[in-house]
């Protein structure tokens, strides 16, 4: 055991909740492109379909934000792929995170995973990244408008000084075998985008309705998710992230909703995340720790939109 400054302890888990399953792994790819994939066909199928414009608008937002949803998850493999948690082979584990995000627009997982590293070692300190990225963002409307495209463009930056082998912050691989992934994860991801502006080009309303709107929801999400997972919290290891464990969040997110239990073991893939909440539930150390744990879907929006990102100063 490893004593935290919040006091409370930090227990060892047991060894199979470390354990990575192929089928864990392919059960949640799948479920991310399954959202995708469904979503898109309806929606082109709600268009096509004889139906008044009032019924269409009202079946495509809401296929929409599925859609958007399995695009954000999607963001996700990536996320848990430089986790090293998709396969027992590092190398496949990075490999999925690039292949799987390559639909993502304006996304780099190679950029995110330059930043991914320090957040984790210097949660919510002047050391971690993201307290200077995230907190200068107040409102809603900034953190959707200004502070998710200035994020994506600092991993879009940091992924081409990678490719070209000028980078200076530890990463999971060395500078030389990043190189290689950094490129593959540029290549991959303009393949993408040349796709989506070829059918723009060739389908204006197949380009909105099947790339813009699904994007836009997932753009979303993912402005306002950082801020739901940290905004409020503090350094301490057990204060340190936010779990929204309502079930419809649980069930959207395929279990990466236990943001905090992911901060304190990161190296448990994400579907065994709510066997460490009950484990550490009944032991009672969220309790203890006054932990963030929050049971509502209206109480993560709140944390989302109303509560402010850790700036790091208080926490030194």
């Amino acid at each position: 055991m490893a004593t935290m400054a919040d006091g409370v302890k930090k227990v060892t888990l047991p060894k199979e909740f470390y354990k990575i399953s192929l089928w864990g792994t392919a059960g949640f790819i799948a479920y991310c492109y399954s959202l995708l994939v469904f979503s898109l066909v309806m929606i082109w199928q709600v268009y096509q379909a004889p139906w008044p414009t009032a019924y269409q608008v009202a079946l495509i937002i809401p296929l929409s934000l599925v859609a958007g949803q399995g695009i954000h998850l999607l963001g996700w493999v990536g996320h848990e792929g430089f986790h090293f948690n998709l396969s027992r082979n590092r190398h496949i584990s990075a490999f999925l995170a690039v292949l799987c995000t390559g639909p993502v627009a304006f996304f780099s997982t190679v950029g995110e995973h330059s930043l991914h590293r320090h957040h984790h070692m210097y949660t919510n300190t002047e050391r971690d990244e993201y307290v200077h990225l995230f907190p200068k963002y107040k409102s809603v409307l900034s953190r959707i408008l200004i502070g998710r495209p200035a994020v994506e463009m600092v991993y879009l930056l940091n992924t081409c000084k990678i490719a070209l082998g000028k980078f200076d912050l530890k990463m999971g691989f060395n500078l030389r075998t990043m190189t290689h992934y950094a490129r593959l994860d540029l290549l991959w991801s303009g393949a993408w985008m040349a796709a989506y502006i070829w059918l723009f080009v060739h389908n204006p309303v197949a380009g909105a309705l099947l790339v813009a709107l699904p994007h836009a929801s997932g753009f979303l999400v993912a402005a306002l998710r950082p801020y739901a997972e940290h905004a409020g919290t503090t350094s301490e290891a057990f204060q340190s992230a936010r779990s929204r464990t309502s079930w419809l969040v649980t069930l959207v997110y395929f279990f990466n909703n236990y943001h905090l239990e992911h901060h304190l073991y990161q190296q448990v893939p994400c579907y065994n995340l709510p066997k460490v909440h009950r484990y550490l539930k009944d032991r009672g150390l969220f309790h203890r720790a006054d932990s963030k744990i929050t049971p509502t879907v209206s109480g993560a929006f709140h944390a989302g939109t109303r509560l402010q990102y850790p700036t790091g100063r208080s926490d030194l």
